[in-house]
C-alpha cells in the first residue's frame, strides 16, 4: 500500500508539471494535438498505478517525450503557417453575410441543428441576426451579428465614463494578500483603517476585495 501512494504521488506531481508545461487551457479551447496529448497522458498515468510490476520510470518517460512533442509542436507551429495549418486546421465560415454555407458545413458534418444549438448558447435565437459565423479551431463558434441586431455600447450613445478596472482578493477567509495590495497600489495600514471604519479586523472578514481607484468591498464571516 505505501508503494502505491508513492507510486501515485510521483505521478501526481508529473503529471502536474507536464501540463503546467503545456499551458492553462481548457478542454473546450484545446487544440487537436494538445487533447490527444491530455488523453495519452491520463492513460498512460493510469498503468503505472494499476499494476506495481510496471516500474515507474516507463511511466514517466513516456509522458515526457509526449511533452516534447507537443513542445516542437507548439514552437513549429510559430514558426511556420503551412505547418500550423496542417495541424490545428483553419478557421470556417459558416455563415457568410447572412447566408448558410452550406458545403462547409457538410465538411464539418454539423447539422444546421448543431448550428442553431451553438447559436442559443450566445444568447442568438434567430439566423436573421447572424452576419458572420465563423467556426474557429479549437470548435467554437464565433458570431458577428448583423448591425440592425447589435448590443448598443456607450460610445454608440456617446456616454463618457471611465474603463473599469478589476477587483482583486485583497483579503480572502481572513488572510491578507501582499500580492493583491501591491497591484492596488495600497498596504496593510490602508486595509486595517478601512476595516476599523466597519468595526472588523483581518481575521474577522471573509472577503474584501478592493480595484485600482481604492473602492472596497467586505465581506465578513458569519458569526461576526
Amino acid at each position: 500500500m505505501l508503494v502505491l501512494i508513492v507510486r501515485t504521488t510521483i505521478l501526481y506531481a508529473i503529471v502536474v508539471i507536464a501540463l503546467r508545461l503545456m499551458g492553462k487551457r481548457q478542454i473546450s479551447e484545446m487544440q487537436p494535438s494538445e487533447l490527444v496529448t491530455t488523453i495519452l497522458i491520463s492513460n498512460i498515468v493510469s498503468l503505472p498505478i494499476e499494476n506495481t510490476d510496471i516500474p515507474i520510470l516507463a511511466g514517466i518517460l513516456p509522458i515526457f517525450l509526449i511533452i516534447c512533442y507537443e513542445v516542437f509542436l507548439s514552437f513549429f507551429s510559430l514558426k511556420s503557417n503551412r505547418f500550423r495549418k496542417m495541424v490545428t486546421g483553419t478557421p470556417i465560415v459558416v455563415v457568410r453575410e447572412g447566408k448558410i454555407v452550406q458545403n462547409e458545413l457538410e465538411k464539418l458534418r454539423m447539422t444546421v441543428e448543431d448550428l442553431l444549438e451553438e447559436l442559443r448558447l450566445k444568447d442568438i435565437f434567430s439566423l436573421e441576426d447572424v452576419y458572420y459565423a465563423i467556426v474557429e479551431t479549437n470548435g467554437k463558434l464565433s458570431v458577428l451579428q448583423r448591425f440592425s441586431a447589435a448590443t448598443v455600447q456607450n460610445k454608440d450613445m456617446q456616454i463618457a465614463g471611465t474603463d473599469p478596472t478589476p477587483q482583486l482578493v485583497v483579503i480572502s477567509d481572513g488572510k491578507l494578500m501582499e500580492q493583491a495590495l501591491r497591484d492596488c497600489g495600497i498596504d496593510r495600514q490602508f486595509v486595517e483603517d478601512k476595516l476599523a471604519a466597519s468595526h472588523c479586523r483581518i481575521p474577522d472578514v471573509f472577503l474584501m476585495t478592493c480595484d485600482s481607484y481604492r473602492n472596497i468591498r467586505i465581506v465578513k464571516k458569519e458569526g461576526n
